[in-house]
């Protein structure tokens, strides 16, 4: 019996320790893949940090304005409360709102004088470009919507979709306070 007892005793403490090491391996295989994912996704911020610098040297009437909403925008959502994902939208949402310019011919965008009704009508599908541009990204779902949804206003006279309220996605209407705030500075 006290064999037995000593054996078992024995055996309690091997598994506690191994079960110790294997909880110390999984912290530390699970911190490396925290590191190595942060890394990813700053890899990916750099990235569409570049596409947006390229997209600007299209329009150089908009030099910096990415960065800056980018950075209002974020501010906002922190004072309002928004979740870690709902910043990271807003955030992606923001730096990439007029890719969909992409889309607008030079002649229009660059256009020195006023822009005729079908000019602006162009103009106004930029929104629409940039959610397909961003459509099949899984990682910017949420950005998309802020893309597609930052002309919208309140009270249903925006576009593309002519959405109101709270039908319009919280992190499109943070944004367009924050764009129009930046138009005004």
């Amino acid at each position: 019996v006290i064999e037995r007892a000593a054996e078992h005793y024995e055996l309690k403490r091997l598994k506690d320790r191994y079960q110790f090491h294997l909880e110390e391996l999984v912290a530390s295989r699970t911190a490396e893949l925290d590191k190595a994912l942060e890394a990813v996704e700053n890899s990916y911020r750099l990235t569409l940090k570049a596409l947006v610098q390229a997209l600007e040297t299209r329009d150089f009437e908009t030099h910096g304005h990415s960065e800056r909403v980018v950075t209002f925008s974020l501010r906002l959502g922190h004072e309002l409360g928004l979740d870690k994902e709902a910043l990271r939208n807003l955030e992606l949402g923001a730096l990439l709102h007029d890719i969909g310019k992409i889309g607008v011919p030079d002649a229009i965008l660059r256009k020195p004088a006023k822009l005729t009704e079908d000019e602006w009508y162009k103009m106004r599908l930029h929104p629409i470009y940039g959610q397909r541009i961003l459509r099949n990204i899984p990682f910017l779902e949420g950005a998309a919507r802020v893309v597609a949804q930052h002309h919208e206003k309140w009270d249903g006279t925006g576009y593309p979709l002519k959405l109101r309220g709270e039908e319009i996605d919280i992190g499109a209407r943070i944004f367009a306070v924050v764009d129009a705030f930046d138009a005004m500075i």
